[in-house]
């Protein structure tokens, strides 16, 4: 065992069982370090222990705690994708140690701390920690970049299993080194720089114009330029949509900071180009990455490793490694669903996309959580997360959705105060 990790560990709990809700909600954006591979004992995740002790502590203690007045919107398609674990989890034998940490982390977790959150204040000390994350982040980032040294990453492999998925060595493209921070790869950081991008953007134009998130927003870009990426920059194209439509992009962003973005984009436009156009040609040669051949190779071969079991998929018992000849990484979430859930794991998966997009109809910022879910769900076609899964998405859902119904609230509780006078 780390003994850092273990210190942390022991942190964390004596927070949880001290002050439940703030550790919960500075803890909801470290989870993006504590990534699976990271375990505390033997094969045991980190954040899986930490997840399944906050969901039991709520559960025995909700009673007593101050919770968020609006209902849980996703427990149709939460339900869904938990009976989609557990089948995979069950095929070929029953693991049920294996259910519990692949439902608490994102699943769990992500349930509790949409509950937690009672107030403005809640979201404010999970933007807060955000803050001190994203900085973290971006300042090992540049390290690795500029010096070739990345003090965090090895961290986070002393921290990880012996076989976990950490891609090391000669990592270039186009003579440049592709940084990944703390992350299993750089498509990963780019993708998790490009989604924290459009919600500091967010941000920026809605609530919180200060010197800190503009820093943030540079860095952000410059960290899905410097992954050397193509998903991050296909997801990036749709985030920044809804920002560039924005009415109060001007206002709040001013012309100086919309005419450096232009230069920028035009200094950047043969390599951006050269990218997107890298999917859809005939070979991925030029930029040693998977082109759009290579993708049909991979679905043919998904296909014929689910022919037996289809519906449900091949389970648990699947390893990538073993068939990484004719799947290439399996470079899409859709090849890593199919194989190990089957049809059923697609239609789960797609209904948590569908529900958010129903439920978030009459949100004030439903335009910024559809755009939300078109991004992600785009890097997560594009691309295979390795070592990742769909929290990060959940947090900013939640955070977006949260301000859109309290900000909601707010209009209304001033309508109704003006009416009374």
């Amino acid at each position: 065992m780390n003994v850092i990790l273990f210190v942390c560990f022991i942190i964390l709990i004596i927070g949880l069982f001290t002050n439940f809700k703030k550790t919960v909600l500075v803890y909801a954006p470290f989870k993006l370090f504590f990534i699976k591979s990271v375990v505390l004992i033997s094969d045991i995740s980190f954040d899986g222990i930490i997840s399944l002790v906050v969901l039991l502590i709520y559960f025995f203690k909700s009673s007593n705690m101050k919770k968020s007045k609006e209902p849980f919107p996703l427990y149709f398609s939460f339900f869904l994708l938990a009976t989609s674990i557990y089948t995979f989890c069950n095929i070929p034998d029953l693991h049920i140690k294996s259910f519990i940490f692949q439902l608490t982390p994102t699943l769990g977790f992500s349930f509790v701390l949409f509950k937690i959150i009672s107030g403005v204040r809640d979201l404010k000390i999970v933007i807060s920690s955000l803050t001190v994350f994203v900085l973290a982040m971006l300042v090992n980032a540049f390290v690795e970049f500029l010096a070739g040294v990345n003090f965090l990453g090895e961290l986070v492999q002393s921290f990880s299993i012996k076989n976990a998925f950490f891609a090391t060595g000669e990592n270039l493209r186009e003579g440049m080194h592709r940084t990944q921070s703390f992350f299993p790869h750089s498509i990963v950081f780019g993708s998790i720089c490009s989604i924290l991008l459009y919600f500091y953007c967010f941000l920026y134009i809605h609530y919180q114009k200060t010197k800190i998130n503009l820093l943030i927003i540079i860095g952000l870009m410059i960290g899905v330029i410097i992954s050397m990426s193509r998903t991050p920059l296909l997801s990036m194209i749709i985030f920044l949509i809804p920002i560039f439509l924005s009415k109060q992009l001007i206002k709040r962003a001013g012309i100086p900071v919309l005419l450096l973005a232009t230069i920028a984009f035009c200094f950047l436009y043969d390599y951006i180009y050269s990218m997107v156009n890298s999917i859809f040609a005939d070979s991925g040669a030029d930029l040693q990455g998977s082109s759009m051949d290579l993708r049909i190779q991979q679905l043919e071969y998904t296909l014929f490793l689910i022919s037996r079991n289809p519906f449900l998929g091949i389970g648990i018992s699947f390893d990538l490694e073993k068939h990484s000849e004719f799947l290439y990484g399996a470079e899409s979430i859709w090849f890593i669903l199919l194989i190990g859930k089957g049809i059923w794991g697609v239609i789960t998966y797609l209904s948590l996309y569908i529900e958010i997009i129903l439920k978030s109809l009459k949100n004030k910022y439903f335009i910024y959580i559809l755009f939300l879910c078109l991004g992600w769900l785009l890097a997560n076609s594009a691309s295979n997360m390795s070592g990742m899964d769909d929290y990060c998405f959940l947090l900013l859902f939640i955070m977006l959705y949260k301000l859109g119904y309290y900000s909601s609230l707010n209009e209304r509780l001033l309508v109704m105060s003006s009416m009374i006078k």
